[in-house]
């Protein structure tokens, strides 16, 4: 809002240097992913490689499919960013790909947008989800098991 290009510093020295949307929704670092705003981080082990794509496995065993832009190798466990408002609820019954299942832990509303922390079986900190606050956003409850979701693109691996 008031910078063309955005340095995030830690320790002393630049960590990231760019546009303000390009160093939000592609941080190269774990300190600036969560330096610029809530984040989820998940350590997946990249089990196969093909035509631009990853398919990764979550702690909990879950596959999940990424786009492959950064320097991987088959075998290697890496840190994959998906911002909360990326995620979503999925219908059930969904065959949607990059599952993970989850239960709902808490829920606050803030008017304009509702967020979700939603415990799994593997992650040591529970998964953050935002979505827009409408009348009819979807009717999840506290303690509610449900499946989030989310597009390739927008997950993304960060070093550190």
């Amino acid at each position: 809002m008031l910078a063309d290009v955005l340095v995030v510093m830690n320790g002393g020295r630049a960590e990231q240097i760019g546009p303000p949307l390009d160093v939000y929704h592609r941080p190269r670092t774990r300190f600036v992913c969560e330096f610029l705003g809530d984040s989820n981080i998940l350590d997946v082990t990249v089990e196969a490689i093909e035509a631009g794509t990853a398919l990764c496995r979550t702690r909990s065993g879950g596959r999940i499919t990424i786009d492959a832009k950064a320097p991987i190798a088959i075998g290697e466990t890496i840190a994959l960013a998906i911002r909360p408002e990326n995620l979503r609820i999925a219908a059930a019954g969904s065959n949607e790909r990059n599952q993970i299942a989850g239960r709902i832990t808490d829920i606050l509303d803030l008017g304009s947008s509702r967020r979700y922390s939603i415990e799994t079986p593997a992650e040591t900190r529970p998964l953050q989800m935002r979505e827009q606050g409408r009348q009819d956003a979807s009717a999840c409850q506290i303690g509610d098991a449900v499946i989030l979701t989310f597009d390739s693109a927008n997950a993304f691996v960060v070093a550190g």
